[in-house]
């Protein structure tokens, strides 16, 4: 009797035991949105501007389809130091309707013209999961998990390559949008067709995403004159071993980074064509600014493969 009864303590023990890490490995991630105000602001970058738009989703703007209940942007338009162009994009196609999954870390868009749910985001993601994305806004390509790391509050981070085996800009951060095209929007959308970068997010007016790339959250580039006497070519892109910088400026300085935001090559710009050796720098995605009289003038983006 003693030994059944020092049998049951045991068996009761690992019940207890295995409830309990089982208790532990179901994870509730951060959620994306905030108690009462979510704010995103999007760089736009378009053929002839560049712009800040101001994604803002509410607690109390929500929309229902099939059950399921979905967050809806009201979007402002950064112009000349102010908000402009609010809209609620209601009842078009043009609706940015998310719903997240805190239990797996997943946010999804609802497509109101495919009446279909697009993933944006998944945190439950592993080393060698793949998952398809909009690549800059244009086809939905393959990328796999190539790096999971924390921050140092303790979000989960997800890093990718290409199907090509290059290390891909895209990064998912817990409780953050993607970095880059951070609603998962097609080209083909034409409202927010053009490349967008997520600069800053706000809960609850508070900062929680600065990307390191952008000194300011708001960005206005919209005279087009301006910009002509600004303007830069870097090629070719995507590159290999040699990038070129071509720019009317004088006295002038690049600087290029990595995905990480890390200063990896600075250089004065004193004549038109400034040629640069690559061939030691690591295939994937880079950034460039340009800079005259300490001022940013002008920015983009460099593959190199």
């Amino acid at each position: 009797m003693k030994k059944l009864y020092t049998k049951s303590i045991i068996l009761m023990m690992a019940l207890l035991l295995a409830s309990s890490l089982n208790a532990q490995n179901k994870t509730e991630y951060m959620s994306y949105f905030a108690s009462d105000s979510t704010t995103a602001n999007v760089c736009i970058n378009g053929i002839d501007n560049i712009h800040t738009c101001i994604f803002n989703f509410h607690k109390d703007n929500i929309m229902t389809i099939n059950g399921k209940e979905y967050y809806v942007a009201t979007v402002y338009q950064w112009k000349f130091g102010y908000e402009t162009t609010s809209a609620s994009y209601y009842n078009n196609e043009y609706n940015i309707l998310l719903r997240e999954e805190t239990e797996t870390g997943r946010l999804y868009r609802y497509d109101m013209e495919g009446e279909k749910e697009i993933l944006v985001c998944d945190m439950s993601l592993e080393i060698g999961d793949v998952i398809q994305f909009y690549l800059d806004n244009k086809d939905v390509q393959d990328i796999t998990v190539d790096k999971i790391s924390y921050t140092e509050s303790g979000k989960k981070e997800i890093g990718f390559i290409t199907s090509y085996g290059t290390i891909c800009n895209i990064v998912f951060t817990e409780g953050c949008f993607p970095n880059e095209n951070p609603f998962g929007l097609p080209q083909e959308h034409s409202v927010y067709s053009a490349e967008q970068t997520l600069i800053c997010e706000y809960f609850d007016g508070e900062e929680i995403y600065h990307n390191n790339y952008y000194n300011d959250c708001y960005i206005d580039f919209s005279d087009i004159e301006e910009k002509d006497m600004y303007s830069t070519k870097v090629y070719p892109n995507p590159g290999n071993n040699i990038l070129n910088i071509k720019t009317p400026l004088q006295n002038a300085r690049i600087e290029v980074y990595d995905i990480l935001g890390k200063t990896i090559f600075k250089q004065d710009i004193n004549e038109e064509i400034t040629k640069i050796s690559t061939g030691n720098w690591t295939n994937g995605m880079y950034f460039w600014k340009i800079y005259s009289e300490e001022k940013e003038v002008n920015s983009g983006k460099w593959l190199k493969q």
